[in-house]
């Protein structure tokens, strides 16, 4: 009961009653195919962005930690009047950091360990996984799989409707989607 999920359980039950399994069953290994297909293909896609973020990220913090407060001392040595405002909020920026560093990177060490604790227990994960569901992107890739799954019921050959209407006579009955 655990390796499948409700829907291929369902749909594996509707196609038992409509006498059309091994269809249905042809039809979702397609399905699971090409969705593990396309989920490594993003994966895929998606090493690069996220190391170029990292990197990033690693960048900022070293020019905030280490490279800014040389500079500003630099400044402060030469005796240099009003500096651009731009440079001041930067600077401010850094000091701030600096200043706050062992909070910043214990938030993020608390955000890790919340988050790999929340996803141990199975009502943890379907608070996570709804809240992700609610992002626009997430969202759109969820009605994208729920148009895969109903193309699979509802494709014209031999369709789970078409061997329900052979099933209970309504051959003359058109259905509408």
């Amino acid at each position: 009961p655990k390796v499948f999920d409700d829907l291929f359980v369902n749909m594996v039950q509707a196609g038992e009653i409509g006498g059309v399994l091994d269809t249905i069953l042809n039809r979702l290994a397609i399905y699971m195919e090409k969705a593990m297909k396309l989920k490594s293909k993003v994966k895929g896609a998606m090493v690069y962005p996220i190391a170029i973020s990292g990197v990033a990220g690693i960048v900022v913090v070293i020019l905030l930690w280490k490279v800014i407060p040389v500079f500003e001392k630099m400044f402060l040595d030469m005796g240099a009047g009003s500096l651009p405002g731009l440079t001041q909020m930067v600077m401010t920026l850094s000091r701030g950091f600096v200043g706050n560093i062992h909070l910043i990177f214990g938030g993020f060490f608390a955000i890790g360990f919340g988050y790999a604790m929340t996803m141990r227990s199975r009502r943890g994960k379907r608070i996570v996984h709804a809240l992700l569901l609610r992002l626009p992107m997430i969202g759109a890739v969820r009605s994208l799989d729920q148009h895969a799954l109903t193309k699979i019921l509802i494709e014209p050959k031999n369709s789970l409707v078409k061997q329900y209407q052979k099933f209970f006579e309504l051959e003359d009955v058109e259905l509408e989607f």
